[in-house]
Formats: C-alpha cells, sequence, structure tokens
C-alpha cells in the first residue's frame, strides 16, 4: 500500500527512536494534548462503522485512515495559524516544534498513541457492541 503519509526516513534520520525530530515532536504534543486527539479518534472510528464493511475491520486501512485524519487536522491548525492571529498563541509553539509537517510519518504516530482505541474498535465487531 503506498501510504503518502509515510514518511521514508534514513536511519541516520533517527531522533530519539522516532523516525525523525517531527515526528518525535508531533508524537508529544499528541502527548500533551491525549484528551483531545483521543476524543478526535475515537469520534473517527465510530463513523467507520458505517464505512465500507470490506474494510471497516482491517487494521491497516483503519490506520491509514486515523493518519489522514491526523494529517489534515495538523494541515488546518497550520492554515488556520496563518489565517487568524488569535490561532497564534494557541499553536504557535507546536507548529515550531515540529517544524515540517510533511516529514511526519502519521502511521509511526498511529502505531504509537492510537493502538488501545483501534484493537477496541475491532474487539466491538466481535462482542457486537
Amino acid at each position: 500500500m503506498n501510504n503518502e503519509k509515510e514518511c521514508n526516513c534514513k536511519e541516520e534520520e533517527k531522533y530519539n527512536g522516532w523516525s525523525n525530530r517531527e515526528t518525535w515532536a508531533y508524537s508529544l504534543w499528541i502527548d500533551d494534548d491525549s484528551e483531545h486527539y483521543h476524543e478526535l479518534v475515537n469520534n473517527l472510528l465510530l463513523t467507520l462503522k458505517d464505512e465500507d464493511k470490506e474494510f471497516n475491520q482491517n487494521k491497516n486501512w483503519i490506520r491509514a485512515k486515523i493518519a489522514d485524519m491526523l494529517s489534515d487536522n495538523l494541515s488546518d491548525i497550520e492554515e488556520e495559524f496563518h489565517e487568524d492571529s488569535k490561532t497564534f498563541n494557541c499553536y504557535s509553539g507546536m507548529l515550531k516544534d515540529i517544524g515540517s509537517l510533511w516529514r511526519i510519518n502519521y502511521n509511526e504516530v498511529v502505531s504509537s498513541n492510537f493502538e488501545d482505541e483501534i484493537n477496541n474498535y475491532l474487539k466491538s465487531f466481535k462482542t457486537g457492541v
């Protein structure tokens, strides 16, 4: 599966066990605001139950959907940051810490931060919840 959300990073670019510094920094920001991000992911998972039944129980497909959502969310934040001076106060630190958004390995962020949500989502199909 060719996923543009995954960074092709060389071994020497690794940073604190992550693909690169940008991925590490974004994951730290998710940890700092984990309630917000976990709520976003759980809301997305609820909508996935109505998606194509062939895919909505495929773990890799679910990870890709979450990665797309995180990428879109961060792009929206960056766009608001440039358009609205009030947003500057909320997100300027995060955007400065991360740096190049295109280098973030969103799949790695999803695997590291949201596996419990994905596993609980998949279990809900087995239990009928």
